[in-house]
């Protein structure tokens, strides 16, 4: 795999990745910027990456790198990574006037009317861009009309103007990710663990996520490995963390890739993402080949133990499903780790009393289950966010009030919660506290060197 940098003759791309700042230790790859730079190279441009959460300059790199930029472009959460994203594309504004600056992921694809308003974004990709943005560029260097251009929000005679969808793109497409384009020891932890992206799309349908396109499209078992042999054989990643949504969806996919990790990369350990059911259509000599590849970490989006939340949600899950899969997780060495989920629209005290009964099960089941809490955020677009607003919640109005809210464990930091009864609120928060007094999120723990990761260095 080529570790070389392409120069184009067709202009200089930025591509900007916004950070929440003196928050992260260790980050993972971008994985967007991963798959877009190779379409934009083969199309004879250049491509820079500033990914300002292992830049601790990036103001001054970002500075140094516009001047003889063609174009701009941004991602960002609905949350406090914003703050960052506004004050770096003020700055692109600001030096080069005129420069096209296109965004996309989530925010971007659900408030383009505010970018754009704001004058934030010239435009706005609804959707994965690895083609509209390189036609994109190429119709702006030619001066062109844009409105062929699938899946593109811009301004249009004053008004939003939003062209046709972006047709299926699969993720078996065969380019490289833009490995050369990053300084790979920047993200290695110290654990020696690597975030890969094997699969995009998530067939499951839960009411609270962002993640609309329920397909399910992965990488082929060729490009796979070739992949792999660079992460591992090559750059010596000892750790991998599959970043799928949720890596377990094909029980016979999961298997063949634990061969080759039992075949190729013997001593290397791994994790991924699961629903807590998937563990429990696995055999037990299934179990034990995921053992000797490697498995031991897996995460669950349990999200709730009240089967009435877990319904509104659409999990499609039970709480008896969690304890089954914790107690797998204790026969086989697998961490059990899990996210849950407070303060969901219609919740009530007696739903919370549920959670902590489950979590305090699993301890007991499983007494070095990771658990981790979360206070419900709405995020716009998602069907969780519209049962908010019929129950009285008030959206940030503009990007920068969008930028002010953040994902917490701590009800004292959150003054928003206007989907749950005052009254009912009072007492919630007054259980949880008792619960969980003085709780830290793992990622803070982990900071600490109070938490350490079952995919730990091997020396």
């Amino acid at each position: 795999m080529e570790n070389t940098k392409t120069t184009g003759n067709r202009g200089k791309f930025i591509l900007f990745y916004p950070t929440i700042e003196n928050l992260w230790e260790h980050v993972w790859f971008p994985f967007p910027y991963l798959y877009l730079p190779p379409f934009l190279e083969e199309a004879g441009f250049e491509v820079e990456i500033i990914d300002a959460r292992v830049e601790k300059d990036w103001r001054g790199l970002l500075r140094e790198e516009i001047g003889d930029a063609i174009g701009f472009g941004m991602t960002g959460m609905s949350g406090p990574d914003l703050i960052v994203a506004i004050e770096a594309c003020n700055i692109v504004k600001g030096l080069k006037p005129g420069i096209p600056v296109v965004w996309g992921g989530h925010h971007a694809k659900i408030r383009p009317d505010q970018l754009l308003q704001e004058g934030l974004a010239d435009y706005v990709i609804n959707g994965r861009g690895e083609h509209s943005l390189v036609k994109l560029l190429i119709t702006l260097e030619g001066k062109r009309v844009v409105d062929d251009i699938e899946g593109l929000v811009y301004i249009n005679n004053g008004k939003v103007k939003t062209n046709a969808p972006i047709p299926y793109i699969g993720f078996d497409y065969d380019i490289l990710p833009a490995y050369h384009l990053f300084d790979l020891e920047k993200y290695r932890s110290q654990n020696n663990i690597v975030g890969y992206l094997s699969a995009q799309g998530c067939p499951f349908h839960c009411s609270f996520c962002t993640e609309k396109d329920y397909t399910f499209t992965y990488r082929t078992d060729e490009q796979l490995k070739r992949e792999l042999n660079f992460l591992i054989k090559e750059k010596g990643f000892m750790s991998l963390f599959f970043h799928d949504g949720t890596f377990f969806v094909s029980r016979k996919r999961v298997l063949k890739i634990a061969r080759l990790f039992l075949e190729e990369y013997p001593g290397v350990k791994w994790k991924g993402n699961a629903r807590a059911n998937s563990l429990l259509k696995y055999s037990d000599d299934e179990l034990k080949l995921l053992v000797d590849s490697g498995l031991r970490s897996v995460f669950f989006g349990v999200e709730s133990a009240s089967q009435k939340v877990l319904e509104n949600m659409e999990k499609k899950i039970t709480p008896e499903q969690v304890l089954k899969s914790a107690k797998i997780c204790v026969d086989y060495g697998f961490e059990f780790y899990a996210s849950f989920m407070f303060a969901t629209p219609g919740e009530t005290v007696d739903d919370l009393k549920q959670n902590i009964d489950l979590m305090n099960k699993i301890k007991e089941i499983n007494p070095n289950a990771t658990l981790q809490n979360s206070v419900y955020i709405p995020l716009p677009g998602t069907d969780m966010y519209y049962m908010c607003l019929e129950r009285g919640f008030v959206p940030p109005k503009t990007t920068l009030e969008w930028s002010s809210r953040d994902i917490t464990s701590n009800f004292e930091n959150r003054d928003d919660i206007s989907w749950i009864e005052p009254s009912v609120l009072k007492e919630y928060i007054k259980v949880y506290d008792e619960a969980f007094p003085n709780y830290k999120h793992v990622f803070q723990r982990e900071k600490a060197r109070e938490y350490e990761s079952p995919l730990k260095k091997q020396l």
